[in-house]
């Protein structure tokens, strides 16, 4: 309850009530180009959107635009075994890295709806690294991917007020992955793969300037 709240306030905040605004002829962004998105999950709260640490879009007019999606994990983490006649210790280290520019052409609205559709290329970078460390023992095993791709999207965009809008998007892409994994003692291997994701529908919201 207190996630929908926070929404609730977010529609209140931005931007005068409906009566106050311009109408749904006026241009796309009301002369704001820069936006940043967000996404609402299943329990109401606000999220990074589409999994992206950060996400913005900069509209040239009332059709054409662009999203830039830049995605950045990473994690050390260490375990020491106890109890144990042997001293055992794991190291995992683990990074990511995803870069999605898109271009989005929107379509003709009606009244405070509007629908888009875009296309655009996608690189993802993914190493980890898994040391075990016993009886002054290290068996170290890496896996890097690489990855390429392209992903196309189709939503619609309600315009909330003049500066806030929510949107709903169903996206679908196909990637290319270079993987190479092993150890010192197996030597490294490489495989190549072909994928197809499609993404359940997510639901966002965009906050204009």
């Amino acid at each position: 309850m207190h996630n929908l709240l926070k929404v609730l306030c977010l529609l209140l905040f931005f931007g005068p009530v409906y009566a106050t605004e311009k109408t749904a002829s006026d241009s796309l962004t009301d002369n704001r180009h820069f936006s940043i998105q967000f996404q609402i999950d299943r329990n109401f709260r606000l999220t990074n959107f589409d999994g992206n640490t950060f996400a913005a879009q900069y509209s040239f007019n009332q059709r054409h635009a662009i999203r830039f999606g830049l995605q950045i994990r990473g994690s050390d983490r260490k375990q020491i075994a106890e109890g144990t006649s042997l001293p055992n210790s794991e190291l995992d280290k683990i990074f990511s890295l995803t870069v999605s520019p898109q271009y989005l052409h929107h379509f003709s609205s009606l009244k405070r709806f509007e629908w888009y559709v875009g296309i655009g290329p996608a690189f993802d970078y993914n190493y980890r690294l898994d040391v075990v460390k016993s009886n002054d023992q290290n068996d170290k095993q890496s896996t890097e991917k690489w990855g390429i791709g392209v992903v196309a999207v189709w939503g619609i965009e309600w315009k909330v007020t003049n500066q806030l809008r929510i949107l709903a998007e169903y996206n679908i892409g196909v990637e290319y992955n270079r993987i190479i994994f092993g150890d010192r003692r197996t030597g490294k291997k490489i495989t190549r793969e072909y994928a197809i994701f499609t993404p359940p529908v997510k639901f966002g919201i965009s906050i204009y300037f």
